[in-house]
């Protein structure tokens, strides 16, 4: 039975930050069987090296939240997406929450 392989460049992907520098953090942890970003790594290998990173400080980011739907037996999984904010609104809503005089009035409903 053949074990999923995970590279430590998409396990940097996790943790933000590049393959090349998760690459040269492990080496320097200690972390012989990690020779560059495109090193595979098994199950046992993959336990190894999250373990090390969690006790030395690193947190992986959170992961996107997923949706699940159960249609006829079968299930689905969609994540959600995430929402694009403009920058202008950004300053808008800082500006708001600063001065609340200069929020804009409510509109109301008919």
């Amino acid at each position: 039975m053949a074990t999923k392989k995970k590279r430590v460049y998409e396990l940097a992907k996790e943790y933000g930050m590049t393959g090349q520098a998760l690459a040269t953090k492990l080496k320097q942890l200690g972390v012989t069987e990690v020779k560059s970003h495109m090193t595979a790594l098994d199950e046992f290998q993959l336990l190894r090296v999250q373990g090390t990173l969690e006790a030395n400080g690193f947190q992986a980011e959170s992961t996107p939240e997923v949706a699940v739907t159960k249609t006829d037996g079968l299930t689905v999984k969609r994540k959600k997406k995430k929402k694009k904010v403009s920058l202008a609104e950004v300053d808008a809503a800082a500006k708001a929450a600063a001065d609340p005089k200069l929020a804009p009035a409510p509109t109301p409903e008919p």
